[in-house]
């Protein structure tokens, strides 16, 4: 069951690429089309208080888990880690391939990066180093990684004009454990208790980068 949802206010940002909200609930991350840059919003304000450096061409971010780092992607198989904090990139990794879908381990230690929708790697989020990749099924059909309270499971989304279905992978071994079918979208969160919501939206177009929409933001 879905609460009703209303609009509480509304914030004039320009073109917005992605959105995240903080882990602690009280500030959202808005990723703008003009510029290398992330703004951020306290809860309960519609006025940007400070600006983040990301990486160039960026339409994808995550959180660390305690809220210092904010990570972006680029065109050019870079992974961008910002500090919140300074508003400065820290450091910048090389992903061997662009990046359509990440998720961070609750412990921050781990990024998993889906690589050009035919990899799946395990990155060492202090080292930058791939400690592992797996090759996907269907290759370049599946987008947003969402990882478990947990971080036991990682769910993979496939398109749902194409696959439609979503992925289990086993985050220690790195393994697919599961494919659960009819379960394609545009878009995937995971509650706290652990339950998956899917944006069933379609991507207007497939056929040459990921849809404009491959991600859902929720509140702690």
């Amino acid at each position: 069951n879905v609460p009703a949802l209303k609009v509480v206010a509304q914030v004039l940002t320009g073109d917005v690429l992605a959105t995240i909200v903080s882990p602690h609930g009280g500030e959202l991350y808005h990723l703008l089309a003009a510029g290398s840059s992330a703004e951020v919003l306290q809860q309960g304000s519609v006025t940007p208080t400070k600006l983040l450096l990301t990486a160039a061409g960026s339409d994808l971010l995550a959180l660390s888990p305690d809220g210092q780092t904010l990570y972006s992607t680029d065109y050019m198989e870079g992974l961008w880690a910002t500090s919140t904090t300074t508003g400065r990139v820290v450091k910048m990794m090389i992903t061997q391939g662009w990046v359509y879908g990440m998720a961070v381990s609750p412990d921050g230690s781990t990024i998993y990066a889906n690589l050009g929708g035919t990899r799946m790697a395990k990155v060492n989020a202090s080292t930058g180093a791939i400690e592992k990749t797996i090759s996907l099924p269907a290759q370049g059909q599946y987008y947003t990684v969402a990882i478990t309270p947990a971080g036991d499971k990682l769910y993979v989304l496939g398109s749902s004009t194409g696959l439609n279905n979503t992925l289990v992978i086993d985050t220690s071994t790195l393994a697919i454990t599961a494919t659960i079918a009819g379960a394609g979208g545009s878009g995937l969160a995971i509650s706290p208790s652990g339950k998956l919501s899917i944006s069933a939206r379609l991507p207007q177009s497939m056929s040459s980068r990921p849809p404009p929409i491959r991600s859902l933001v929720r509140s702690p």
